[in-house]
């Protein structure tokens, strides 16, 4: 996962494409495949911070990733 997963006010951000990843769901059971989105808030609302509480807690990141504090805006 990448650091870009996570936005500025902290939350980390992780989508699955297909349902079907998980094994408890049987394919021939779901007529439709669907994507699933998760959100992690949490209680600092600071990206820098953020990233180290993730990472304290074995969320894994690319270790070459930096942490940037933030993307400007194009004009």
């Amino acid at each position: 996962m990448e650091h870009s997963a996570i936005d500025q006010g902290g939350t980390l951000n992780v989508g699955v494409r297909d349902h079907l990843v998980f094994p408890e769901i049987a394919p021939e059971k779901s007529p439709v495949s669907f994507s699933i989105g998760v959100s992690v808030v949490p209680k600092v609302r600071n990206r820098v911070k953020s990233v180290e509480k993730f990472a304290a807690f074995g969320v894994p990141m690319k270790k070459d990733a930096p942490v940037a504090k933030g993307k400007k805006k194009k004009k």
